[in-house]
């Protein structure tokens, strides 16, 4: 019986069937990555858009209600609903209101449409995002 590098010809066969099952597995595996990656692509696409809406909104569109349209796209979440037990009494809410849009729209209307710089003043009891 002929031998290639000490293996026989069957045992050459048993082993070039192994390699060709492991080939199979990671084509199978690569795919299945390509496509994650592509629905990843897409859903960064897609918040993407979202995201480019809601900045290029003006006017009243600007208020925290267009936040809510973000939010259910984004999240796919219908059961946001205003009011909630979150909300600020009114006076208060107006308040932090000011104290946050009012620089922003007073540095607007100076720098012509440009975004300021700096950011706005913290609002009182609150420390900003969580990390």
């Amino acid at each position: 019986m002929a031998r290639v590098d000490g293996m026989s010809y069957s045992e050459l066969e048993r082993e070039n069937a192994a390699l060709r099952e492991k080939i199979k597995i990671l084509v199978v595996e690569s795919m299945r990555q390509s496509a994650n990656a592509s629905e990843a692509r897409e859903e960064a696409r897609r918040l993407l858009g979202l995201i480019q809406t809601h900045k290029d909104q003006t006017g009243h569109n600007l208020c925290w209600m267009n936040d809510l349209i973000l939010w259910r796209n984004a999240l796919g979440d219908h059961t946001l609903k205003y009011p909630h037990q979150t909300v600020l009494p009114e006076a208060e809410f107006k308040i932090g209101c000011e104290a946050w849009c009012g620089p922003y729209y007073r540095s607007r209307l100076v720098c012509q449409g440009k975004l300021p710089i700096g950011k706005p003043p913290a609002l009182p009891g609150y420390d900003g995002p969580e990390d």
